[in-house]
Formats: structure tokens, C-alpha cells, sequence
């Protein structure tokens, strides 16, 4: 019984370690400065300890106006550039229309945001926002 446990103690900590250095992994190779897991680390903490734009100033100095990050256990891409977010937002849109996984929130503010919006939904707000 003892053995069990311990091999499936030993099993479940493999399976973590295995599952937090493939998600944090994924921007090596990629061609762009990215925050490596201790750098995730304390951006997380960071987060709850300092302003939020003293946080994103300090990563844009350090990594550059584009590079990888993670939301949780999901890769991000943080963009900075201006005229880069133009090129991803509405010339290369179709690339990049399924950018964020929202779930509603039940705030309807929250949930109408041109951020949050489908491909569709957003195709048509950002048609009708450009031309008035």
C-alpha cells in the first residue's frame, strides 16, 4: 500500500513538473524575447504588489514593445507598438481573430467589448466604429 502511494505521488508530481515545462516552453524557439517562468513568477507577483503601469513600463524596458507572456497556463503575446496592434486588429485580422477565450461575465459592459467580441461581432463593430 505504502509503495502505491508513493508511486503515485512520485507519478502526479512527474505529470505537474512535465505540464508546467511544456506550457512554459512554448514561446522558446519563436523568434521573440519572452518572460521565462521564474520571470512569469514575479510578474504575478508584481501584479498584486505594485501599480499595474509601473509593471507593464518595466517589462516593456526590459523585453521590448513585443514579446511572449502567458495568461495562466495559456501563451499570450503582448504587443506595445501601435502601428503593429493596426496591422494585427485590422489588416491581418483574420490571422488573430481568435486572440482571447472570454467567458461572459454576466457585466454587460464587459460582455459587449470590442475586445471580447467574436470574429463576427467584431468585423461588424469595427466597421461601424471606423466610419464615424
Amino acid at each position: 500500500m505504502l509503495q502505491a502511494t508513493l508511486a503515485l505521488v512520485f507519478l502526479l508530481i512527474v505529470l505537474i513538473f512535465w505540464v508546467i515545462r511544456r506550457t512554459f516552453s512554448f514561446w522558446n524557439g519563436k523568434g521573440i524575447p519572452y518572460l521565462s517562468l521564474t520571470d512569469y513568477v514575479k510578474l504575478v507577483y508584481d501584479n498584486f504588489t505594485k501599480p499595474l503601469h509601473e509593471v507593464t513600463v518595466k517589462n516593456y524596458r526590459r523585453h521590448g514593445r513585443l514579446y511572449g507572456s502567458y495568461e495562466g497556463f495559456v501563451p499570450a503575446l503582448v504587443v506595445g507598438d501601435p502601428l503593429l496592434l493596426r496591422d494585427i486588429y485590422v489588416k491581418d485580422f483574420k490571422s488573430f481573430s481568435d486572440r482571447i477565450v472570454s467567458n461572459a461575465t454576466g457585466n454587460p459592459l464587459w460582455d459587449k467589448m470590442m475586445l471580447n467580441a467574436p470574429e463576427e461581432e467584431w468585423t461588424t463593430g469595427v466597421v461601424g466604429v471606423s466610419q464615424g
